[in-house]
Parts: C-alpha cells; sequence; structure tokens
C-alpha cells in the first residue's frame, strides 16, 4: 500500500504560515517558488517570491501540533520510523527534473497535468 506523500508550503516567518500538500500539487509549488508566480491551493493564492521553503510534513505522518518541536532520541526515532524519507526525496526529486523539463521547454502548463507531463518529459 502506498503511502500518501505530503509537504508544507511555508510563505511567512510564523509557524503557522503555511499550507499543507499532496504530490500532486508539488510541481506547481516548486515552479511558483522559482518564478515568482502565484501558487494557488484551494482557497489559498500565494505569490510564489514569497515561498521561503518547501519541506516534507512530517507533523502529518507523526500527529504532532504544529506548536510540538522535536527535541529527544524518541522523537528523532518517531519521524525516522513514520516518515516516509525516502519515497519523499525521490518524489522531490522527480518534481524537480519536471519542473526543470517544463521551464526548458517552455510547456509549464504541463504543470497542471501531472499525467501529460509525466509522459512528456521523458520523451
Amino acid at each position: 500500500m502506498k503511502k500518501e506523500l505530503r509537504w508544507r508550503v511555508f510563505y511567512g516567518y510564523n509557524h503557522n504560515d503555511y499550507i499543507s500538500i499532496g504530490e500532486e500539487y508539488l510541481e506547481r509549488a516548486k515552479y511558483a517558488m522559482i518564478s515568482g508566480k502565484i501558487f494557488s491551493h484551494k482557497e489559498k493564492l500565494i505569490q510564489g517570491k514569497e515561498i521561503k521553503r518547501i519541506e516534507p510534513d512530517f507533523r502529518f505522518y507523526t500527529g504532532w501540533y504544529d506548536s510540538y518541536a522535536p527535541h529527544e532520541a524518541e522523537d528523532f526515532e518517531q519521524i525516522k520510523r513514520d516518515v516516509p524519507t525516502f519515497e519523499i526525496e525521490d518524489r522531490s526529486r522527480l518534481a524537480d527534473e519536471r519542473v526543470r523539463f517544463a521551464i526548458e521547454k517552455n510547456q509549464v502548463n504541463l504543470l497542471s497535468e501531472p499525467d501529460k507531463l509525466s509522459l512528456e518529459w521523458q520523451n
């Protein structure tokens, strides 16, 4: 069974200035961050130049509240145990390649059609 992959797109400096996204939005978020274009997710619009970082949403997997910061060995063991690190890193690399391809080929419209991009970028 494939585990759902999640990232947090941070757009401010407060701990709650983020949105959690699934992998189907990852390319568009990365593109917005690079290009400065607007990233929209559900009802939220974020200016790409406002995006500070995109990182794995380890709290999604651990169930921790936003205000909880891991600090004990058990916390880091839980992250290691519960977060699908390999899958997240692999998917992030693929997203980087796809965004680079879309920009190079001047076909960023493909980023809104992940299935089509999967076929096009490999040719």
